[in-house]
């Protein structure tokens, strides 16, 4: 007669330490996601920064021209503030702004004197819906 052996433990991993595993796994794709997420909210205003730059770029061309930061290069005053870039400042005609997160309408002047003036740019569209961005006579960027 053949003596009775005891089974004997499988090799392996139990199934609280897989999950403990997965748990852990998930965790840090988790947070490696929530950092990526915000590095393309700041990679898509780079785009609104840009736009600026070139507003404020033809704003000291006007400067340079009229000694006033107030008149277009044909004289005449600008509106009241706030007011699109497009369509009253020289130099920048439809879809100039227009990228693929900001359109042209999101750009406006919203502040405008002899010597000073800021530009801004609003997000208004998904992703960068609420991002805004400016810049001043200066050069300065904040946002």
């Amino acid at each position: 007669m053949i003596p009775y052996k005891a089974p004997s433990q499988k090799a392996g991993f139990s199934m609280a330490e897989i999950l403990v595993i997965l748990v852990a796994i998930g965790l840090i794709i988790g947070v490696f996601a929530f950092k990526l997420g915000s590095s393309y909210r700041t990679i898509r205003a780079e785009e609104g920064r840009t736009g600026l730059r070139a507003v404020y770029m033809q704003m000291r061309l006007l400067y340079n021209e009229r000694n006033s930061y107030r008149y277009k290069s044909d004289g005449s005053l600008f509106p009241a503030v706030p007011f699109n870039v497009v369509g009253n400042v020289p130099g920048f005609k439809v879809n100039d702004l227009k990228g693929a997160y900001f359109v042209d309408s999101d750009y406006k002047i919203t502040a405008c004197s002899n010597t000073a003036f800021t530009a801004t740019v609003t997000g208004s569209r998904a992703p960068v819906t609420g991002v805004t961005i400016t810049i001043n006579q200066n050069g300065t960027i904040s946002g």
